[in-house]
C-alpha cells in the first residue's frame, strides 16, 4: 500500500514494483490519497497490470482535521498552532503530520484493508532497484513474523514522549528485550534500559495488521497523538518502540538476516547509502563499493564500528547536492552507462534496464518527459 497526497505520484513506484515483483503473485494494491485523482490517473495505475486488484482510496477532509484522541485542552492549543500550511514545532505541513499519525493509528482500521492479515507499505518516492528473489509476504507467514524492515536511522529531534509513554504503558524494558531480534545491529535500548532513539526508516516496512489493534498498542498510541501534532513524532519511533516492547523476537531487520530487497529511498538502498563518489563523505565513513557509474555505496553510518550519524552534518551536507543521489540521478546514470551496478548483478542487465527505462519514462504530472534520457518526445 501507498499513502500520499496525489495518486499520480505512485505511477513509477507501482510500475517498478510490478516489473520486479508483483507481476507474478499479483498481490492487491491500495493507494490512499488526500486528493481526488483524475479518472485518467486511476486508469493508468490500473493499466500497469490489469490483473491486479488496485484501488485508490481518497479522503480529502480527514487529514485537515485534528484527531479525536486529543483532549479539549490539547485541541484548543493545537488549533492555534496548526493549519493546512504548517503544524508542529518543525513546521511540517499538517498533511505530512497526518500521514505519520495515519500509519501508526488509523491504517489498520481502513475498510479496504479489513480482509487482509499482512501489509507492506512503500512510499511513492521509493523504488525497487532489482527483482526480488523471495516473496516478503511468504517470509512473514512462514517465520511467524510480526514485522520486518530493511533500514533504520536515528530519530533525534522527532522522538519526544516515546520513551516516557512506553514505560507508562509497557513498563521498563527487560534485560535483553528491545532488540528486534538483531542485537548486534539494532540496540533500541542500551544495557541499562535507556532509549537509544533508533527507529525503522518508514519508507518501506511490512508486517501483521492485527498488531496495531491490540489493547496495549492502542493505549500507547492514544497517548502519543499529542506528541505527533506538537513535535512531528511520527510512525517511525512510535511503531519501532512498540515492536521492541511487544514483539521483539518476531521482528526482523532483513539485511541482517541475509535478505536484501534493494529498495531505494532518498539515497538509501536498504541499509546502505548511495552517494556520489566525487563527494567527500563524513569522517569515519566507509566506502564499500565503487562502480563505473560514478556512484558509490556507503555503509549505513549508524551501524556499529562507524561514526554515528550526525544530524547537523546530515542537514547541511547529506541532503544537499552533490552528496546524495536522488532517483533521477540514479536512473540517468544507469541508463547512460549501461554498466553493471552492484544492486543489479546476477540478472539480465538489458532486461533490467529496459524495465527501469519504461517506468522512469512515464510522463510526469504535467505530461512532460525527461527528454535527455527518454526516447518519448
Amino acid at each position: 500500500m501507498i499513502k500520499l497526497i496525489h495518486a499520480h505520484g505512485a505511477l513509477r513506484t507501482i510500475c517498478i514494483l510490478d516489473k520486479f515483483f508483483n507481476n507474478g503473485p499479483r498481490y492487491p494494491i491500495r493507494i490512499f490519497a488526500d486528493v481526488q485523482p483524475a479518472n485518467s490517473t486511476v486508469e493508468r495505475l490500473k493499466s500497469i497490470n490489469p490483473l491486479v486488484d488496485l484501488q485508490v482510496i481518497v479522503n480529502e477532509e480527514q487529514w485537515k482535521q485534528l484527531p479525536e484522541e486529543l483532549s479539549p485542552e490539547e485541541r484548543a492549543e493545537l488549533e492555534v498552532s496548526c493549519n493546512v500550511s504548517i503544524c508542529t514545532t518543525l513546521k511540517a505541513t499538517i498533511g505530512y503530520v497526518y500521514m505519520g499519525y495515519w500509519r501508526y493509528r488509523r491504517m489498520a482500521y481502513e475498510e479496504s484493508l479489513r480482509d487482509f492479515d499482512y501489509y507492506i507499505t512503500i512510499d511513492d518516492d521509493s523504488y525497487l532497484t532489482k527483482p526480488w528473489d523471495f516473496d516478503p509476504f511468504q517470509l512473514l507467514h512462514d517465520n511467524n513474523l510480526t514485522a520486518f524492515y530493511p533500514t533504520d536511522f536515528a530519530t533525534f529531534g522527532i522522538s519526544q514522549g516515546v520513551a516516557e509513554t512506553s514505560r507508562e504503558v509497557f513498563g521498563d524494558p527487560k534485560q535483553g528485550n528491545g532488540y528486534l531480534n538483531t542485537p548486534e545491529t539494532f540496540p533500541f535500548f542500551d544495557n541499562k534500559g535507556s532509549y537509544n532513539r533508533r527507529a525503522l526508516y518508514g519508507f518501506f516496512f511490512g508486517g501483521r495488521l492485527d498488531f496495531f489493534r491490540s489493547h496495549d498498542y492502542e493505549e500507547y498510541c492514544r497517548r502519543m497523538v499529542p506528541y505527533t501534532y506538537r513535535y512531528r513524532v511520527d510512525e517511525q519511533p512510535i511503531i519501532t518502540m512498540a515492536w521492541s516492547m511487544l514483539a521483539a523476537d518476531h521482528v526482523w531487520h532483513l539485511p541482517t538476516r541475509g535478505y536484501n530487497l534493494g529498495v531505494y529511498h532518498h539515497s538509501f538502498v536498504d541499509d546502505e547509502l548511495l552517494i556520489n563518489c566525487a563527494a567527500n563523505p563524513p569522517e569515519g565513513s566507509t566506502i564499500i563499493n565503487n562502480t563505473d557509474t560514478g556512484l558509490c555505496y556507503w555503509r549505513n553510518p549508524m551501524l556499529p564500528g562507524l561514526k554515528p550519524f550526525d544530524f547537523q552534518y546530515d542537514r547541511q551536507n547529506f541532503w544537499s547536492e552533490p552528496f546524495w543521489v536522488d532517483y533521477n540521478a540514479l536512473v540517468r546514470s544507469l541508463l547512460s552507462s549501461r554498466d553493471d551496478d552492484r544492486h543489479l548483478t546476477n540478472h539480465s542487465q538489458s532486461s533490467m534496464l529496459a524495465s527501469w527505462e519504461e517506468c522512469y519514462c512515464l510522463p510526469t504530472k504535467d505530461g512532460s518527459f525527461y527528454a535527455n534520457q527518454c526516447s518519448n518526445p
